[in-house]
């Protein structure tokens, strides 16, 4: 469970958010993880801003530093009368610092 909060100082009332995810690892290389995450904002009232449901599967490539990754996703966003919409991200991220594992 992860909850996460931001205040901007062009933007009136407080953004937070609260998750709950869990990884399923595959094997040294590969893993999973599910997660269902609800962002909220304050102004003007508390409010449920999107829902969305998400799929990583995470993949080391040639280096541990270097990482592939691809998300599936269904959100349910305010600003779409909370109506099911269908997305994917897809990239390479790099690791910096840490440990070697």
């Amino acid at each position: 469970t992860t909850l996460k909060g931001a205040w901007y100082e062009s933007s009136s009332g407080y953004f937070y958010s609260a998750s709950q995810s869990i990884i399923q690892k595959i094997d040294d290389q590969r893993g999973i993880r599910y997660s269902w995450n609800n962002a909220f904002h304050t102004s003007p009232t508390n409010r449920l801003q999107e829902s969305n449901v998400r799929i990583d599967y995470r993949q080391n490539v040639w280096r541990k530093w270097l990482i592939f990754e691809l998300a599936p996703q269904v959100a349910l966003p305010r600003d779409r009368d909370y109506k099911v919409t269908p997305g994917i991200y897809g990239g390479f991220r790099i690791r910096f610092g840490g440990t070697n594992g």
